[in-house]
Order: structure tokens, then C-alpha cells, then sequence
């Protein structure tokens, strides 16, 4: 599936909390925060996102998966749990 496919899925996902994309969500934009690599987005984007995780739209999904899409294909981001929870919300999007 191509970026743009993912991005346009996004439309259909389910958002609720308890469902597999909404609980990747909130793991990823957490370790985002407490990680110390640059993720191309502030620290307030992320704290918006983490404060509404429980109330994310599908437009808000786009942006989270784009950061995951950049998370994954970056070569300067050596954390590995976040390139791995990175991969899981991708992956979790494709099969939803």
C-alpha cells in the first residue's frame, strides 16, 4: 500500500480509543515525547495530539501518520521502539 493509499484510509479508521489504531496512537505520540530524536514536529504538536488522543478525528490520524511514515523511513532515527511502535500504527491503519 502507497503512502498516499495509508493516507486516504485514514478516512475510514476507527478513531475510538480502544480500538488497536487509536491505542498506537496514543503509545507512539507518547514515546515521541519522551524520546530526545527530532521527529520534524514541536513538542506542542505533540502535547495538542496527546491531550485530545481520546477525541482524535480521522484528519488528525493523517497528520500522526505521516510523523510515523517519517519515523519509519528516516535513517537519523535510531530509536528503535519508536521506529517499532512507528511500524505497528502503519500497520495497524493498513489492516483496518
Amino acid at each position: 500500500m502507497t503512502n498516499e493509499e495509508l493516507i486516504e484510509k485514514c478516512e475510514t479508521c476507527s478513531m475510538d480509543p480502544q480500538s488497536e489504531v487509536g491505542a498506537v496512537c496514543k503509545t507512539l505520540l507518547t514515546n515521541i515525547k519522551e524520546s530526545d530524536e527530532n521527529v520534524g514536529a514541536s513538542d506542542t504538536d505533540i502535547n495538542t495530539y496527546l491531550g485530545m488522543v481520546d477525541s482524535l478525528k480521522p484528519k488528525d490520524l493523517r497528520y500522526i501518520l505521516q510523523l510515523a511514515l517519517h519515523i519509519d523511513a528516516s535513517k537519523d532515527i535510531k530509536d528503535t521502539e519508536l521506529k517499532k511502535n512507528a511500524s505497528i500504527l502503519i500497520r495497524a491503519i493498513e489492516k483496518s
